[in-house]
């Protein structure tokens, strides 16, 4: 979960990449098997799993990863449902008012429940680039952004 966020940009393609496979295992000639030890794996880490992701469409990752990460999160929640849609939820939700509006969040989660119900993934596009932009206007708004989303378990204090 950490490495999502990693800066080097083909060692964070690999890492998101390696989990939008391991999230569409449906779609694999062994995967009916290896789903139960993926959903060992995931199901307990999906709400950390989701914030990381949405805090990386927020500004943890350059915009230039946005169709990558927005990937990844569409394989998650096409996988996990009703679940990943209360996990996003829950995430959007952590985000300030201050930062983003009700009608942005809406217009985010309802894109992304079209997506997951099976809709074209470019519908999701203009919903999580309108998100990102919001997020990234100014350094102070993308930390107050960032705070909000990183999962407690992550965060790391130095040791003296």
């Amino acid at each position: 979960m950490i490495g999502i966020t990693v800066q080097h940009r083909e060692a964070c393609n690999s890492i998101l990449t390696f989990l939008s496979d391991i999230f569409d295992l449906s779609s694999s000639s062994c995967g009916a098997e290896l789903q139960s030890i993926r959903d060992t794996v995931v199901l307990p880490r999906g709400a950390s799993l989701t914030r990381i992701l949405i805090a990386s469409l927020t500004g943890a990752l350059p915009s230039s990863r946005l169709e990558t990460v927005s990937y990844a999160l569409l394989a998650l929640t096409r996988t996990y449902g009703t679940k990943a849609l209360e996990w996003a939820k829950e995430s959007v939700s952590l985000i300030p008012l201050t930062a983003v509006t009700q009608v942005e969040r809406s217009r985010f989660f309802q894109a992304l429940s079209e997506a997951a119900a099976g809709a074209d993934i470019n519908s999701l596009i203009v919903p999580v680039e309108e998100l990102s932009d919001v997020c990234r206007r100014n350094r102070t708004v993308q930390e107050i952004v960032q705070g909000a989303l990183r999962p407690l378990e992550l965060n790391l204090t130095p040791v003296s």
